[in-house]
């Protein structure tokens, strides 16, 4: 064999691979050599170091198996080393291979006609797989080009292996990680499954078939749909296809039958798994018991309206016994007005003829003094008077509302100097009560502005229309206060003894209050029915 000598130190890879990557051997680019006959081995194998390929001399084609199973990128063996048993012996290592590997082998030939020899090596071809013959005698470069070619076809089969294991490692790690979600899945206390894009489900996990009594077969396909309640399917399917189509999350309360033959409630949440392109790829979804929760909620439902009923019901007392107070305090009043009219005026009016007698019998009492008992007198009288229109103004039980207001905004006007302005255009009576509470009204809310609004002027407002008697009552003053207003608006709130006393009175008959204030003064507006004030 010549041995010329080649020049070539890359490594034997084309541009996309690297020998030394991914190699699970240090064996894996090495070159078997088996050439028995003179200094063949020693040549082919200083050919190939020159070149930058790492080499193993064999000495029996024995020593080629076991270095096979080492590790190997390609062999280079020579016709004479391979009789028929040796042939045999590497066909039985070579399908011993795994499936990504078939071995690079280099055969070198005898030159000339073909022998005996060479047609039965050619006859063993196809037990030995991936054969490349050369005819000697071989120039060293062409036996390195071999070589070089053949180590390029192992490293891509290399490359496949690789890829294998990578593929395979990850399909374990995928199988790991399913079965960490199996297991987590059927760990987790809600009812879990997963369904293709169209809805249909794919997968349940185990707290399903301990809930139902059921298997996947039972439950699979539109199996499900025998544990809801025949009333409430409906509107699950109308909403699990609704939200399919929309591609928007799922969320339901219902109920689902169990093995036990009853049904608890479960909040159901599907949400969708989507693809890199945003496609749906699955449905994730989860079922939580919520019967508990469900029934302590029904039973807080239920408290709530007994407690607002009874708060209803006592609220109506109360506001019957109020009702009560302010007719008892009315009649007291009435009561009170009379005494002071009756009683009380007739001993003032009944010590004043007294006087006056006592002075026209008696000429050597003393003028001034006389004149100054008699002035005293008549200021009672006068007093006890307003006092008893204040209680009741016999106006307004004798001639009506209209004049009970006249007299009381005149009287009004000299006792605080507040100029109040009447207007009316209600004509005829109205009922005892109505009109009692609308005088009380103007009565508590000129007290009001008298006491707490600094306003100068004040306007009262009696009106009429086809639905409503209105009531008006407003001044120019400085307002309520903030935090005054905010409780007299909340009917449950009492901001105040004048305000909920007019608030009462007004409910009492079925009418409306209401309560407008701010910098710019302050208006009671009262609205009665004429239903009611009929």
């Amino acid at each position: 064999m010549a041995t010329t000598q080649i020049s070539l130190k890359t490594p034997p890879t084309d541009g996309n691979s690297n020998p030394d990557a991914n190699s699970n051997s240090s064996h894996d680019w090495r070159v078997l050599i088996l050439a028995p006959s003179g200094r063949d081995a020693d040549l082919i194998s200083a050919a190939l170091r020159d070149a930058g390929v790492s080499c193993r001399v064999c000495r029996t084609a024995t020593d080629v198996v076991d270095q096979v199973a080492l590790g190997a990128a390609a062999a280079v063996i020579g016709e004479e080393a391979l009789g028929e048993s040796e042939v045999q012996a590497l066909a039985s290592a070579l399908q011993r291979q795994a499936a990504w590997s078939d071995l690079p082998m280099i055969v070198m030939t005898g030159g000339g006609e073909p022998n005996r020899a060479s047609r039965h090596l050619a006859n063993m071809r196809t037990p030995l797989g991936n054969v490349t013959l050369q005819e000697r005698p071989l120039r060293a470069v062409t036996l390195v080009s071999t070589v070089q070619s053949a180590l390029r076809a192992r490293a891509k089969q290399y490359d496949v292996r690789d890829r294998l294991a990578e593929l395979q490692s990850r399909e374990e790690a995928l199988r790991r990680a399913e079965e960490q979600f199996r297991q987590l899945a059927n760990a987790m206390p809600q009812l879990a499954l997963i369904a293709d894009p169209d809805g249909r489900i794919l997968w349940f996990n185990d707290g399903w078939y301990v809930y139902t009594g059921k298997t996947f077969e039972q439950l699979t396909g539109s199996g499900w749909q025998s544990l809801h309640d025949p009333n409430i399917l409906p509107d699950v399917l109308d909403g699990w296809q609704d939200c399919i189509r929309r591609g928007v999350p799922f969320e339901m309360e219902f109920p689902l039958l169990g093995a036990d033959g009853g049904f608890r409630w479960f909040l159901t949440r599907v949400t969708p798994v989507r693809d890199q392109n945003g496609e749906i790829a699955r449905w994730r979804g989860t079922s939580t018991d919520i019967h508990s929760q469900r029934e302590a909620r029904e039973m807080l439902r239920s408290n709530k309206e007994r407690l607002e009923s009874e708060v209803a019901q006592r609220t109506a007392a109360l506001r019957q016994l109020s009702a009560k107070l302010m007719r008892a305090q009315d009649e007291e009043r009435r009561r009170l007005a009379r005494e002071l009219h009756d009683s009380m005026g007739q001993y003032l009016a009944a010590m004043s003829m007294s006087l006056a007698a006592l002075v026209a019998d008696t000429p050597a009492i003393d003028k001034k003094r006389s004149d100054d008992l008699q002035n005293i007198i008549q200021l009672c009288l006068a007093e006890s008077r307003t006092l008893s229109h204040l209680l009741h103004p016999p106006l307004l039980d004798e001639i009506g509302l209209n004049s009970a207001m006249k007299w009381f905004v005149e009287e009004f006007g000299k006792r605080s100097g507040i100029r109040v302005t009447l207007t009316s255009d209600c004509q005829g009576r109205l009922p005892t009560l109505v009109e009692t509470m609308l005088f009380r009204v103007v009565q508590e809310a000129l007290t009001n502005i008298h006491k707490h609004s600094g306003s100068a002027t004040a306007d009262v407002s009696l009106r009429t229309n086809h639905a409503n008697v209105v009531l008006e009552v407003s001044d120019q003053g400085r307002g309520m206060p903030k935090e005054l207003l905010e409780r007299a608006g909340n009917r449950g709130s009492v901001a105040g003894v004048g305000l909920a006393g007019m608030r009462e009175r007004v409910c009492e008959v079925g009418g409306d209050f209401r309560l407008q204030s701010g910098p710019e003064g302050t208006n009671i507006r009262v609205s009665i029915p004429m239903s009611l004030a009929a």
